[in-house]
This record gives structure tokens, sequence and C-alpha cells, in this order.
């Protein structure tokens, strides 16, 4: 097995309705490689590792691992920056989340859990700030920064599982190959 996977959290239907309007918006600006709509198999989420499955194990052992993470953690609630264009290739919209600590904490076991297990090597060719990424543009770039600065994002988004994906064009998410909600607050 030597598939590109991204493990990820799955956001609320709220937070989906705001990255597919965003989404909409961009792309009647600028033409985008990253479509979030009902046709499209593309999902807005937040990362949490990405890289090549390693292991055949990968596709058995990933689930037992989110299932255990998912059972000891709550809905994580994320403070949603103004989106923009990143100025390194120009060419992605980002918005930036104010995370809490938990949302750090579960970053890190889960790459550290994918690494010591062998079952994913992981991408590190991306930036570490937890983010949302909005569309792909690869023309317009005045037009679309100008647009985004009209942009009013709610102030907060909310992420409610565990999930892993095909990654697809542009680092986006494929679908959905397995999810696991997090307990509720009410659960113990």
């Amino acid at each position: 097995m030597n598939n590109k996977m991204n493990i990820h959290l799955a956001l609320d239907d709220q937070a989906i309705g705001v990255c597919r309007e965003v989404n909409q918006a961009i792309r009647r600006v600028a033409p985008s490689i990253i479509v979030f709509d009902e046709m499209s198999p593309m999902i807005p989420h937040i990362s949490l590792a990405m890289g090549r499955a390693m292991a055949a194990a990968f596709a058995t052992a990933i689930p037992g691992i989110l299932e255990r993470l998912a059972k000891a953690a709550t809905p994580i609630r994320f403070g949603l920056r103004t989106p923009y264009l990143e100025d390194v290739r120009g060419r992605y919209v980002f918005a930036e989340l104010e995370a809490p600590p938990e949302f750090f904490s579960l970053r890190e076991v889960v790459r550290d859990q994918v690494v010591r297990d062998s079952l994913m090597e992981l991408q590190n060719d991306y930036t570490p700030v937890p983010h949302i990424t909005l569309a792909h543009v690869e023309e317009n770039g005045s037009e679309v920064s100008a647009f985004l600065s009209t942009v009013r994002m709610p102030p907060s988004i909310t992420a409610v599982a565990l999930e892993y994906s095909d990654v697809g064009p542009k680092g986006t998410c494929l679908g959905s190959l397995y999810t696991v909600p997090f307990r509720r607050p009410s659960d113990r």
C-alpha cells in the first residue's frame, strides 16, 4: 500500500456550509481547483497528519486508533480568522484557526502513533498553522485578495469527528473512508 492519506478533523454542518459558501464565492472571482459543493467529493477539513500510507495494516489499524482517540475527546471549537491568499505560492486561500490546546495534543498523538507504528510517512511540507484551505486559484490573485478582504466569517467553527480520507489534488480530502464522531460532552 502506498496511497496518500489525510487523517483530519471533520467539521459540523454549519462549518461545512460556511466553507462551501466562501468557496463558491471565490469561484465567481477566479477558477479554483478545490471545489466544495454537493457534486464534488472534496470536503473541507482540518488536517492532523498527511502522508503516504506505508503498510497494508494502515486500513485496519487506523480505525482502531481513531475509535480510541474519539472516545476520549469531545467536539473541538476553533476561532476562525478572515481568509487570505497565502503569499508563498499565491494560490491557496487559507482561513487560519485559533486552536485550543486539545487540538495540538490530539495532532501530536496522531502523528506519533502513525510514525511509531510505521503506518504512515508524514508529509511535512505544508504549514503547521491550523487552517482550512478554502480554494486554490491560479489566476486573478489581486481580485481574489480584494474579494477576501470583504468576507465576514463566523467567529468560530466546530470539529465533531475524526476521519481519514484519500488525498486528492492540491491536498484536498476526497470523501471519507472512515469517520468516528467525538463523544458528546454529556457522555461519560
